[in-house]
């Protein structure tokens, strides 16, 4: 049986024993993580502050809100004192108190206000998460010799400046804790089977913070365990503590969001407060729309109150003067609650047409790579709050961020071709092998998720896609090596 026989195949390829401690996985490297993060802010020299989009003034004033929600409730102002934010006092709230508190990751809202507030600003948020994200990378670091340190340092260099990478770490919004869940699952494949009951625990909590900074990335992490736990028993490898290990940040995550959706906002969800993207995507797409416009006059769908026409692309649905953003809480619930049922009438009508959508804008998605949608703060120096206003035009007047949205896809889809290539011929070891082929799978999900699910757009690929070079870079600097503790396979 062919299947039999690849697994035997595999098995026979796979190292003998644990695989050694990952040498960086310490303190140390967590110091040199904060080092190589305050040089990869080199951008915001060239842009004069972190990169931001419109949703990080969203997760700003959500996280103030919160905070001062839950402030409210340990300590309760006086009536006759005024809040401390008197701009939301004067705002009208029809939710309870909790008006303005959905839409975004509770925890990164918060993460973002109380690092935002600090003295240093949105880098603060940038280098913190940046700090974190690279020293998860070092589980992925083995031993190397002092030629190939030199090999890689170089490689490095090459990542730090070509790459996407550093416009992430420069960029402040949750983009780059993607690629946080996409190094902590790699390192579930093999190098935690060398790591101490602290290391473990450690990968665990960045997986989960990964996890919880944006609603997107708990489909992400789940198929990626799923992909782990199924490689696992092909390789004859997987164990009770094993399976555990690879759920836990998901399910610690989705406890995490029903316990604080309910807290702040009084629902128990997931995804509380979540935005109707697949709605939204459906309407684009053209199936939701259509079947709306066909049964608006006699099924009494919340979303055909909101307007005579219905949006016809995303951006009008949620952002529009006629969309969502005008709904009062009862109807932005409503429309929640009927968006599963309207998207399978929708499918059922056109499932043709709704699967060719799909898979082409996850194929788009998968090629779609750029510093699309960072823009650069507002040199005025306005609130946080406000920062976002004009930025879109900010970022096509920058000849900086215009000139590396070419050259940065350029770089990245040479250096992986090249790097491939080079890799391919030689041979690499079985765990770098695994460990690219879950990269791969994992910028398949991801453009499926945020590009088919939500919108194709160069940001969604970007933050994650430097890995692949990484990894790349990291075989063919031990190309050469031939020793019993890392067995060697072909790629190709």
């Amino acid at each position: 049986m062919i299947f039999g026989r690849w697994r035997e195949q595999v098995v026979a390829a796979k190292p003998v024993g644990s695989p050694a401690r990952p040498p960086y996985y310490s303190m140390k490297g967590l110091l040199l993580s904060l080092v190589f993060a305050v040089l990869l802010c080199w951008p915001m020299l060239l842009t004069n502050g972190p990169l931001i989009y419109a949703d990080t003034a969203n997760y700003y004033s959500l996280g103030d809100k919160i905070v001062d929600l839950v402030g409210n409730r340990v300590d309760p102002v006086p009536p006759s004192e005024p809040t401390s934010n008197s701009r939301q006092q004067n705002e009208p709230s029809a939710g309870g108190g909790t008006e303005g508190i959905k839409l975004r990751s509770i925890p990164y809202s918060i993460y973002t206000y109380l690092t935002g507030a600090t003295p240093l600003g949105l880098w603060l948020t940038c280098l913190v998460q940046a700090t974190f994200v690279l020293f998860a990378t070092t589980t992925l670091i083995p031993t190397l010799s002092a030629q190939e340190k030199r090999y890689f340092v170089f490689g490095l260099i090459g990542i730090g400046v070509l790459s996407s990478l550093p416009w992430f770490v420069s960029y402040a919004m949750p983009d780059l804790l993607a690629a946080l869940v996409v190094v902590t699952y790699v390192a579930m494949l093999r190098q935690v089977d060398g790591m101490t009951l602290k290391g473990r625990l450690a990968l665990i909590a960045l997986a989960t913070a990964g996890v919880l900074a944006h609603y997107g990335n708990i489909p992400l992490a789940a198929g990626l365990a799923l992909a782990i736990i199924a490689w696992r028993w092909f390789e004859k490898s997987l164990t009770f503590w094993m399976t555990g290990l690879c759920l836990a940040p998901v399910v610690l995550a989705a406890a995490f969001n029903l316990a604080s959706g309910k807290a702040s906002t009084g629902e128990e969800s997931v995804a509380p407060k979540r935005l109707p993207i697949l709605l939204a995507r459906s309407l684009e797409d053209g199936p939701a729309r259509w079947y709306l416009n066909d049964v608006c006059a006699t099924q009494p769908y919340t979303i055909c109150e909101l307007s005579d026409t219905i949006p016809d692309n995303v951006g009008a649905f949620l952002w529009g003067p006629n969309g969502y953003r005008l709904a009062t809480d009862a109807q932005v619930e409503a429309i929640r609650n009927e968006e599963t049922e309207i998207l399978f009438e929708a499918f059922k009508r056109y499932p043709v047409t709704q699967t060719r959508a799909l898979f082409g804008n996850a194929v788009k998605q998968t090629v779609s790579v750029g510093t699309g949608e960072l823009w650069p703060l507002d040199p005025a120096g306005t609130e946080i709050e406000d920062s976002w206003r004009g930025g879109g035009v900010r970022a096509a007047q920058s000849r900086v961020l215009n000139i590396f949205d070419t050259l940065v896809p350029l770089a990245t889809f040479v250096a992986i071709a090249g790097l491939a290539i080079a890799v391919i011929k030689r041979g690499t070891s079985y765990p770098l092998a695994v460990s690219i082929g879950l990269v791969v799978f994992a910028l398949t999900l991801n453009a499926a998720i945020f590009g088919g699910l939500s919108a194709p757009v160069d940001r969604y690929q970007s933050r994650i896609v430097w890995l692949l070079p990484f990894l790349l870079l990291l075989a063919f600097v031990r190309r050469g090596r031939e020793d019993d503790a890392t067995a060697r396979i072909r790629v190709g």
